[in-house]
């Protein structure tokens, strides 16, 4: 449990938290969402979402690839960037069905990339302890999706669907500011530990 006293560990497991639960906000109740705002047949929800799932497999691959390539940062702030960026313009995309589901795509290619780079840097965070880590991250997403779809579940009982895109890019680039947050006291600490010397 130590590797939970250490306040990166924290913040990028807020990270995690804050990311699932926009994206779960929205996923949750992607079909009345789509229908309400696209106006989609089932059959084209059933499509959309099928594209989505070779979204979702390419961006598991990108991100990887990101990560090894450019770094742990800047794959989590581009991937968090536009993850928020399609949620908040959702309504706005799906104004038309193409529009619709390329945003959907994109979405969830974005989120996809995402975890890649995010499971990495808990494992850079605590080398030593780094099964413990992941397994709390497993549980902080599984605690992600149920508030999400709580959220999600509230605002579509007392509004519409329309703006569960919003709520979720919100909570999305909060988690972008934890990001920023935990990289800078790993910077911090860089400091200190070269002043130290």
């Amino acid at each position: 449990m130590a590797a939970l006293k250490n306040s990166r560990v924290v913040t990028a497991l807020l990270i995690s938290f804050l990311f699932v639960t926009g994206y779960s906000t929205v996923y949750t109740y992607i079909t009345p969402l789509l229908q309400s705002a696209a106006g989609m047949t089932t059959a084209l929800v059933s499509t959309t979402l099928l594209l989505a799932g070779l979204a979702s497999a390419a961006g598991s691959r990108i991100g990887g690839f990101a990560t090894d390539k450019w770094g742990i940062r800047p794959t989590l702030y581009v991937s968090l960037l536009l993850h928020a960026a399609i949620l908040i313009a959702f309504p706005f995309a799906a104004q038309l069905i193409v529009g619709a589901m390329l945003a959907t795509m994109v979405w969830i290619g974005a989120v996809q990339t995402m975890v890649p780079a995010q499971q990495y840097y808990l494992i850079t965070l605590s080398p030593h302890s780094s099964e413990i880590a992941l397994s709390v991250n497993t549980s902080v997403f599984q605690f992600g999706l149920a508030v999400g779809a709580g959220v999600g579940g509230l605002i579509v009982d007392r509004y519409t669907a329309a703006p569960l895109g919003w709520v979720g890019g919100a909570t999305v680039l909060l988690g972008l500011f934890f990001a920023w947050l935990s990289f800078s006291l790993g910077r911090t600490a860089s400091s200190k530990a070269v002043l130290s010397k």
